[in-house]
């Protein structure tokens, strides 16, 4: 007997430690998060429900609301101190992460008539809530909302509420009411979609009167809302209307030919597709918003584009191309919005021009490059190498450069351990300023490894210029981007890079400045300069060429 007591006493030990290490969730263990607030250290958003009057009991109708950013579960009690009379609080658990709209009841009843600043807090988190307590000098009015139990008599709403856009003073509703008993109102209605209504004052006449109440908070959706209006111990209804964000507009040209429509980049078969693939259209803006356009998919790609109008009227919009086109030939997309839509087509390449050598730049004797010149209509230029130049112990190819006009001028340039420069003069490329005596320099203007993003400056050249102040020049280079596949004139071109260049000056003292003028370079390899394009200081073009034939030797 004594023996199975004393094994029965063990199992009941073993059994009594067993349950007791048992893992589970305690809720002694207090909850971990934050009290979310904006950078004032006011709660946000904040909700203040009830009426606070002077010397008057609150009820179950008083209570602040905020939200709470829970990053561990347990138990929480969310507080404010006690000031004037009455306090805040709220207890219980949280059961999981996330944001929490809680409520924090009142207690106690306001002993004078102020505006009393509460700090409501949880764990180590704070935030600030205001709250205006009324006088009961005056007493309570009796009214009765016009058109209770139902829809609120002669409401009306004003200004437009927009989803996700805050609202304020502007925003408000009117209804009407029949007085009884002069004296002070307070009206509230629900949270409906992140945002109620509210007014307060002394009605100081009888009879029926038409009253504003106004709205705060953030519409979370578009939508009817419909809101209980309360006053007294009567209630009706009142719907708001919430547009979207989303803009209004048409599509210039609809429902034929998109208008104004612009392609840019480069389409060739098999080749993916980057942002310098887009289309530009033409769009009437009628309300301004958010948009997000997409045209279909054909042939294995498409285009769109986002964003935000912010102001009305006729103006482009880009869509950015997307995918890699299956075929060579030509594709139409269409651009829907509603129900018109309006065209474009895309051009897509077989092929692009292959060649062997990996030279940015080539300076053979002999090989030239002719260019469309649409600066000037019908003109061209041929850029011919002929001949050479020793100047300082450097040799120099001499570039040849005509045009239909008769005018010839020619440049310098040479190639030394991959970078290629240029000896010119060190204002050749700035119309902002001229010096006054001509000093020459070698620009490096490419390198032959040169990878997007890459960015070098040429050195800093000071001298007096014609019109006698000493100016500081320097010019920056920047690869926007290498091995990309451009299209030019209709062909296609492999392993192109795209050069930047800006000139900037500054006088003496003065910090660095840009003089708006832009050049940009298109060079291919096995081929050179297939393209240019140069803006003025003005911010007009100045030049543009497009390669049409070429040679290399």
């Amino acid at each position: 007997m004594y023996r199975k007591n004393v094994l029965s006493c063990i199992v009941f030990i073993c059994l009594f430690i067993t349950f007791a290490c048992q893992k589970g969730i305690h809720w002694d263990i207090g909850s971990e998060g934050l009290l979310v607030k904006d950078s004032n250290n006011n709660c946000l958003p904040v909700e203040i429900n009830g009426n606070y009057i002077q010397d008057s009991a609150t009820n179950s109708n008083n209570y602040i609301a905020v939200d709470v950013n829970v990053t561990s579960v347990g138990s929480y009690s969310i507080y404010t101190d006690s000031i004037n009379g009455y306090q805040f609080k709220a207890s219980g658990n949280f059961n999981s992460t996330g944001t929490f709209h809680v409520k924090l009841a009142c207690s106690g009843k306001p002993v004078a008539a102020d505006t009393d600043y509460f700090i409501i807090h949880y764990n180590t988190s704070a935030c600030e809530a205001t709250i205006i307590v009324k006088t009961n000098a005056t007493p309570a009015a009796v009214f009765s909302l016009q058109g209770s139990p139902g829809k609120c008599l002669n409401d009306t709403v004003i200004a437009t509420y927009t989803k996700g856009v805050a609202l304020d003073t502007s925003d408000k509703a009117t209804i009407s009411v029949n007085v009884i008993s002069p004296g002070r109102y307070d009206i509230l209605t629900n949270n409906v979609n992140g945002y109620v209504f509210k007014a307060d004052g002394i009605f100081t006449a009888t009879g029926v009167q038409t009253i504003s109440i106004y709205p705060e908070g953030i519409p979370a959706d578009t939508g009817i809302n419909v809101f209980s209006v309360k006053g007294d111990s009567l209630s009706c209804n009142l719907k708001v209307k919430i547009k979207t964000d989303e803009a209004v507009f048409t599509l210039q040209g609809a429902p034929g030919k998109c208008m104004n429509d612009s392609v840019m980049g480069t389409y060739v078969k098999n080749i993916p597709l980057d942002t310098f693939s887009k289309v530009s259209i033409e769009i009437n803006v009628i309300a301004t918003g958010s948009y997000n356009i997409k045209t279909n998919l054909v042939n294995g790609y498409f285009f769109s584009g986002a964003g935000i109008f912010t102001t009305t009227g006729i103006q482009l919009v880009t869509l950015y191309a997307q995918g890699a086109p299956v075929n060579s030939g030509t594709d139409i997309f269409n651009v829907s919005t509603g129900a018109l839509s309006c065209s474009f087509e895309v051009t897509v390449l077989a092929d692009y021009i292959i060649v062997n050598s990996n030279d940015y730049f080539p300076l053979t004797e002999g090989s030239y490059w002719i260019y469309d010149d649409l600066f000037t209509i019908g003109n061209t230029i041929k850029r011919t190498i002929n001949g050479d130049s020793a100047i300082n112990d450097t040799t120099y190819s001499i570039m040849k450069v005509t045009d239909n006009y008769g005018i010839t001028t020619q440049s310098l340039y040479t190639n030394i351990n991959d970078n290629y420069f240029e000896y010119a003069r060190e204002d050749s490329y700035t119309s902002s300023m001229q010096y006054a005596k001509a000093h020459l320099t070698h620009l490096l203007f490419l390198n032959k490894n040169v990878h997007a993003g890459d960015y070098w400056e040429s050195p800093e050249f000071q001298d007096e210029t014609t019109f006698n102040q000493v100016i500081v020049l320097k010019y920056g280079y920047k690869c926007l981007k290498a091995d990309a596949i451009v299209t030019v004139n209709g062909k296609a071109f492999a392993n192109v890079c795209i050069i930047e260049m800006r000139p900037q000056i500054h006088a003496l003292q003065n910090p660095w400045g840009y003089t708006n003028e832009i050049y940009t370079y298109y060079y291919a390899k096995g081929i050179g300069l297939i393209y240019y394009y140069a803006v003025s200081n003005f911010g007009f073009r100045k030049a543009e060429w497009k390669i049409k034939s070429w040679q290399v030797n």
